[in-house]
């Protein structure tokens, strides 16, 4: 069954052969131009009869779609045949061989002529109805479009689609230059207008969709186009956008994190550190958050009047109890002496431990077996772990699991021989528990958790991740150093609120050292911020004002001096948004960065396929150059050959 570009074509050719277009062409005549290789025939006269009158308009739109691809064979084939021709006179020798190779062109080339001159004759009534022009260009719009669906996942598929204005008027001057060149037409006026209508289609509806975005805005009060360029940057630098509208807020009161920290994404943590080094909105962000974890361990570590207040209560309530005890003796300390011995054999290839382990032996030589004389020796222990041995007992460091090990066996002894001081050390720890507590957390914000140089402004100790996440992940060693206790565990000590704030305060440091590494690539800050403000430059209107054709390069230094006032209250609002994740989150939600960028590019490559079309479509195919008479267009000036 034949379509409605066949039943067209059969239409027109059951026209009388005296009367038809061809026996029309035939009667006018052609002319062979030697010198150009090609014959150029005047205008012809349309058919006397219309073909289409019988025509619905739905197959007058079908027969124009199938009139753009007949068309686009006509002038892939009267191209190729041209290019062929000037490959073969671009290597020939002589210029018998170039003359050759002339005249054995000039009968291929005067057959396609006169099939695209016959052609177009033929296809002009079709071409008058507003069907046909429409069928026209949904074919050319097609052949835009179904290799772009095709290849939209792969990088090819920018070409068939491009962006930009100047990419639509490449495509457009592409497609004007594949369509058919007919007598008194141009190949290169053909793609001229092509490109001309392919880049003003996209330039208006691009403007179309800027103005869309603009109304748009109008409708969400306190948004600006700063606003909405800031979010684009956001949008386009996140490895993952939809990341940016998900809060991800510190569990440590008053800490108020970045937009990288929230969302660990690499490329916002790059674009957040450009921010910093050209924005002094972080600074008071930083100390504020410091100042807030600092505060939030001193919640239950105090200071060192609360750390000294506890332990002289400590003593006065276990006073009474120790003085007891101290009256008792009958230790058995053979035990204690013989391990101790052990202890230096198996150190012997451990000075320095075993140089500790000599000293608490020498010390039990001398205490005998009553409490008072062994408690003493318990407070030698104490003295060689806290360092106040006095004289260089710094060797007792490497031998602090071995003290801590004999100093438990100890207690256990003395207790056997005397009940009231197993009373004293229950309550001694009992009431220690408070002031471990102390300790530990006074020892997450001390010199060895941060910075050597306290915060000028607050005075407190500035943590960082690496010195911060050591401790925090070795609180046992912490509450073992405490306590004195060899065994004893964080959690006996700290509360379960203590432990959560901090790993919340690790988990904030953790992020901190993302946000200041992420997304580097090893690329240096001077190159990330270089890589910035090209985005910017490209975003604003110098570049669009210097495309405009004539006046262009005169406004574009104008211009230039408005972009730089809005790349600097883009940068300053996406500094802002950068530092403030909530108020990011609330423009996200009042604009979408991605809903706007999808419109105003679809817009952008619909309105430049549209103008590539239009070129092709308007006038039966081509820009037609007037011929004058009937007189031939010598090829070498308008022709698709320039050999």
């Amino acid at each position: 069954m034949s379509g409605p570009w066949e039943q067209y074509q059969g239409a027109v050719s059951t026209q009388p052969a005296d009367e038809g277009p061809w026996a029309q062409y035939q009667k006018a005549g052609a002319n062979f131009d030697a010198v150009t290789d090609g014959v150029r025939m005047a205008p012809q006269p349309q058919p006397s009869t219309d073909p289409t009158e019988s025509m619905g308009t739905g197959e007058r739109i079908a027969a124009g779609f199938g009139r753009s691809f007949v068309e686009l064979g006509r002038g892939l084939k009267q191209n190729a045949t041209s290019a062929a021709k000037m490959l073969a006179l671009g290597v020939a020798g002589s210029p018998e061989a170039r003359a050759g190779i002339r005249q054995g062109f000039a009968p291929i080339q005067q057959r396609q002529q006169s099939e695209i001159d016959e052609a177009r004759v033929l296809d002009a009534p079709l071409m008058s109805t507003g069907g046909g022009q429409v069928g026209n260009a949904l074919g050319l719009m097609s052949q835009i479009l179904t290799p772009a669906m095709g290849l939209k996942a792969t990088s090819a598929g920018a070409a068939f689609l491009p962006a930009t204005i100047g990419g639509n008027a490449a495509q457009g001057a592409v497609l004007g230059a594949l369509q058919p060149t007919a007598t008194g037409e141009s190949l290169g006026l053909n793609a001229l207008a092509g490109g001309a209508a392919g880049g003003a289609g996209a330039a208006a509806l691009k403007g179309a969709g800027m103005g869309i975005n603009a109304l748009r805005g109008l409708r969400r009060p306190g948004l600006d186009s700063a606003d909405r360029a800031a979010v684009n940057i956001l949008s386009q630098q996140a490895s993952a956008p939809e990341a940016l509208t998900r809060a991800a807020p510190s569990a440590v009161p008053g800490v108020h994190r970045t937009l990288a920290e929230e969302t660990l994404d690499p490329g916002i943590a790059r674009l957040e550190r450009n921010m910093r080094s050209t924005s002094n909105q972080f600074d008071a962000i930083d100390r504020s958050n410091n100042a807030a974890r600092v505060q939030a361990i001193e919640g239950f570590a105090g200071d060192g009047a609360a750390l000294s207040a506890a332990r002289a209560a400590r003593t006065r309530e276990t006073a009474e109890l120790l003085d007891s005890a101290m009256q008792d003796g009958g230790v058995n300390v053979s035990a204690i002496r013989e391990s101790l011995a052990g202890q230096i054999e198996q150190s012997a290839t451990r000075p320095a431990v075993q140089s500790a382990l000599r000293d608490v032996n020498a010390a039990l030589s001398n205490a005998g077996d009553d409490v008072f004389g062994l408690y003493n020796v318990r407070k030698t222990v104490d003295d060689l772990l806290s360092g106040k041995a006095g004289g260089d007992k710094s060797y007792a460091r490497a031998a602090t699991r071995e003290l801590m090990q004999f100093k438990s066996q100890l207690d256990e002894e003395i207790a056997k021989a005397s009940p009231t001081f197993g009373q004293y050390l229950n309550r001694y720890r009992e009431m220690s528990v408070p002031i471990n507590r102390m300790q530990v957390g006074q020892s997450l914000i001390d010199a060895k958790s941060g910075s050597a140089i306290l915060d000028p402004v607050t005075g407190a100790q500035v943590l960082t991740p690496a010195q911060f996440s050591r401790k925090s992940r070795s609180l046992d060693d912490i509450a073992a150093k405490a306590t004195g206790f060899s065994k004893a565990k964080a959690n006996d000590i700290l509360q379960a609120g203590d432990i959560a704030i901090i790993k919340a305060i690790q988990d904030d440091l953790e992020r901190q050292a993302f946000r200041a590494t992420a997304g580097s690539g090893g690329n240096s800050q001077t190159f990330e911020r270089t890589a910035l403000d090209n985005q910017l430059t490209r975003r604003v209107g110098s570049g669009l004002a210097g495309q405009i054709p004539m006046v262009g390069p005169y406004i574009r230094d104008f211009v230039g001096v408005l972009d730089k006032s809005r790349n600097d209250r883009i940068k300053e609002r996406l500094a802002y948004l950068v530092a403030n994740p909530e108020e990011a989150r609330r423009v996200i939600a009042a604009l979408p960065p991605a809903g706007q960028t999808i419109v105003t590019k679809a817009l952008t490559q619909l309105g430049g396929a549209a103008g590539a079309v239009s070129a092709a479509t308007a006038g039966g195919g081509g820009l037609e150059i007037d011929v004058v008479g009937g007189t031939p267009v010598p090829a070498d000036e308008f022709g698709p050959s320039q050999y």
